[in-house]
């Protein structure tokens, strides 16, 4: 047998022998290694791919802390006053109000005297601020006498005959014989005022050692008018007496808004 022959057939029979396939490696993610560029760039959408859903959130979170404050002292309380006495509150000089008053004190010392004026010095001035129930009283008054000078006179009707006047603590209370008044001629008690105010002082001019005075600026609604003396009309609120002085008989119908204290 020819041994030529048998070498090839041998070495043709080996020849898938010699040749090796070398197996493929198999990639996994875990030794999967990116450059760092995309690593840096790519991280988030990879994340995302593999988690798609958010994370939740706790429950209970706590609480931020609040910034600290320092504790304020209460203010204090405002002081008591009588709900049936009126409050003074003081006006300085350069106060608007302060001029208008003292004009009209300067003003109405002696209207009809010419060359007499006040010769003495305002002291101080203030604003009376009264409660609620005195404000009610003196409205109320005012609806009385209107209702009861229906068909009369046309300022009683309108807001009662109120005016401004003037008028002195120390002169008090003065008593007047009226006919007719109330059904009878007994003397009757009245607030004197005046439209004055050198007429409000003269009324008072008796009281002496007194270093300073005080007077009132007043609305006075003094409703229908009797001249003293004439007719026995009793449908009346006031009494004129002279050409300055108005004697209002009831306590009501006098609101003092000012008070003036001044030096003769």
């Amino acid at each position: 047998m020819p041994t030529g022959w048998v070498r090839s057939l041998h070495c043709k029979s080996n020849v898938s022998d010699d040749v090796i396939i070398q197996p493929k490696p198999s990639l996994s993610i875990s030794k999967l290694r990116l450059p760092r560029s995309c690593t840096r760039s790519h991280s988030q959408p990879l994340k995302d791919s593999i988690f798609p859903f958010p994370k939740p959130k706790p429950t209970n979170p706590k609480p931020e802390p609040r910034p600290k404050t320092m504790p304020v002292p209460p203010s204090p309380p405002p002081p008591l006053l009588s709900a049936s006495l009126p409050s003074f509150v003081e006006l300085p000089p350069d106060h608007p109000t302060h001029g208008v008053v003292q004009r009209i004190f300067l003003c109405s010392w002696s209207p009809d005297k010419e060359g007499v004026s006040f010769s003495g010095e305002i002291d101080r001035v203030f604003r009376i601020r009264h409660p609620i129930k005195a404000l009610a009283q003196f409205e109320q008054y005012r609806a009385a006498v209107k209702a009861r000078s229906a068909g009369s006179d046309p300022r009683c009707i309108a807001d009662g005959n109120e005016m401004m006047c003037f008028h002195c603590p120390a002169g008090g209370e003065v008593k007047i014989g009226l006919s007719g008044y109330n059904g009878s001629d007994a003397p009757v008690k009245g607030i004197r005022t005046f439209s004055g105010s050198g007429g409000a002082h003269e009324s008072v001019a008796q009281v002496k050692d007194m270093e300073k005075r005080a007077m009132l600026v007043c609305r006075v609604i003094a409703g229908r008018v009797r001249d003293d003396g004439i007719g026995a009309d009793s449908e009346f609120e006031s009494v004129r007496v002279g050409k300055e002085e108005i004697v209002v008989l009831d306590p009501r119908a006098l609101l003092p808004c000012f008070l003036i204290i001044y030096k003769v």
